[in-house]
């Protein structure tokens, strides 16, 4: 299983040359920045890479990662796959952080999150369709949906 970390970036984009410095130094401590998300999930591989959109080739190189739906840059991406090489995730992290602790607790969260949602896909289909609410996001949400199913199946 690895995770790829990718900063797609401009040159001449002041927010991203602003960024840029905090981007290399979780990059140049990658191991240590992100020891207990790999421990936690067993990840074999971490790596983190930059793309410049401005380079065409760089830009086509990213695009062969998966559909990549960049709105602004810097944009940065979780680009996750499994142990049979399958991509699993490509989730976009929002919000960059000031600073590499900032940063990567964002990244630690975005993955957490979306590694949870995936398990609770695959758990969910292993159970022959039968959901399975592990978490109380999951449980609020059925509830407001089964209101609101109860409520216009009376209606008609």
């Amino acid at each position: 299983m690895s995770l790829k970390v990718l900063l797609i970036k401009r040159d001449g984009c002041p927010h991203c040359d602003s960024f840029k410095p905090v981007f290399q130094d979780f990059k140049k401590d990658l191991t240590k920045n992100l020891s207990k998300l790999k421990n936690k999930f067993k990840l074999d591989n971490v790596e983190a890479e930059i793309f410049d959109s401005s380079n065409s080739n760089d830009e086509l190189k990213y695009f062969n990662y998966g559909l990549i739906q960049v709105n602004g840059v810097p944009s940065i991406f979780l680009n996750y796959y499994d142990k049979n090489g399958k991509q699993r995730i490509l989730k976009e992290v929002k919000d960059r952080g000031s600073n590499v602790s900032e940063f990567t607790n964002n990244v630690i969260s975005k993955f957490t999150e979306e590694f949870n949602n995936l398990e609770a896909d695959n758990n969910n289909k292993q159970n022959g369709g039968n959901f399975i609410l592990n978490d109380d996001l999951y449980l609020d949400k059925y509830l407001k949906y089964k209101n609101k199913y109860i409520a216009l199946k009376r209606s008609l």
